[in-house]
C-alpha cells in the first residue's frame, strides 16, 4: 500500500484484501515507521525523536550524523533551511563511507546495453574489521537476510537502478554478502545464486538468479533490495509486535544458481 493514496483508497484496498486471520493490511508509512516505532518505545519510552521542534528553532548548532537528509528525510530540510537562515551552524555527516578506488570491481561478460558495475566501499577499521569479521565467522548455513532500499527509492517505489549508497550502478537482482560468509559457500563475487527461505509456517521459498555482492557487513547476515526480494517472506513472517512483515530478518540459504530461471 502506497503512503502516497488516499485515506478511501486505502479503505478499498484493505476491503479487497481482507482475508479471516490474517495480520494487518498496512500503509506504506505503517511498513516504515511501525516496527521501529515499537522498538523505539520499548527502549527509550516513545515511538518518535526525542527532540522537539521547538527544540530546532532555539538551536545555535544542529548535527545530523548517520544521514543524508536531503534523500532520508526531505521533510527536515524545511527546519533545516529555517535554522540557516537564522544563522544557526549546521554540521551534516553523511554515512556513506568513501569509495576506495583500489576495489572497483570487474563484472563477468555482461548483456548489451548492460552498464553494471559496483566500487566497494571501505568499512570502519579497514583491514583490522575485516580480520574481526572473519574471527566472528558463524558455522550455520543460514543467513538473516533483509530487505533494503537503494538511494533514490522511495519506500517500494523504484526511481534508479543505480544505488549511490553502496556504489552500485545498472543491476538490483543482487545480494550483498560478508566475504568470509561467501568463501565459506564458495562464492565469488558477481557468481549466481539461488536464495531459499525458510518460513514459520514450514514452507519454503525460493528466488532464483541473483548475484553476489562483496560489502562490509556483519558475518552471518545479507541483504538484498526491495520489492524484489520480499518474495521470500511468508504469510506466517509477521510481527506479533507491530503486525508487519518481518522482511529484515528472513531466515535464507545462499547456494550456486544451477540453470534455474532468474527472478523477473
Amino acid at each position: 500500500m502506497s503512503s502516497r493514496s488516499e485515506n478511501s483508497d486505502d479503505a478499498a484496498q484493505r476491503m479487497l484484501a481482507a482475508v479471516p486471520d490474517a495480520p494487518a493490511l498496512g500503509r506504506g508509512s505503517n511498513m516504515c515507521h511501525e516496527a521501529s516505532g515499537r522498538a523505539l518505545m520499548a527502549s527509550i519510552g516513545t515511538g518518535k525523536g526525542t527532540v522537539d521542534l521547538a527544540d530546532w528553532e532555539r538551536a545555535d548548532a544542529i548535527w545530523l550524523m548517520g544521514d543524508n537528509a536531503a534523500t532520508n528525510a526531505p521533510r527536515m530540510l524545511t527546519w533545516l533551511a529555517e535554522a540557516d537562515r537564522r544563522g544557526a551552524q549546521l554540521v551534516h555527516i553523511n554515512a556513506r563511507p568513501t569509495v576506495h578506488q583500489g576495489l572497483h570491481a570487474r563484472l563477468p561478460p555482461q548483456p548489451a546495453g548492460s552498464r553494471a558495475r559496483v566500487h566497494h566501499p571501505v568499512g570502519p577499521g579497514g583491514v583490522r574489521a575485516r580480520a574481526a569479521a572473519r574471527r566472528r565467522r558463524p558455522r550455520e548455513r543460514r543467513l538473516v537476510l533483509a530487505t533494503i532500499r537503494s538511494h533514490d527509492q522511495f519506500n517500494t517505489t523504484i526511481y534508479y537502478n543505480d544505488d549511490r549508497y553502496r556504489g552500485l550502478k545498472g543491476l538490483r537482482t543482487v545480494v550483498f554478502m560478508n566475504e568470509d560468509d561467501m568463501r565459506d559457500r564458495g562464492l565469488d563475487e558477481f557468481d549466481l545464486i539461488d536464495i531459499a527461505s525458510f518460513s514459520k509456517d514450514g514452507s519454503k521459498r525460493t528466488a532464483y538468479g541473483y548475484r553476489t555482492v562483496r560489502l562490509e557487513i556483519p558475518p552471518g547476515c545479507a541483504a538484498g533490495y526491495m520489492p524484489e526480494l520480499n518474495v521470500l517472506c511468508g504469510i506466517a513472517d509477521y510481527s506479533a509486535e507491530s503486525e508487519q512483515p518481518v522482511t529484515k530478518h528472513l531466515a535464507v540459504e545462499i547456494t550456486s544458481s544451477h540453470g534455474s530461471e532468474p527472478e523477473q
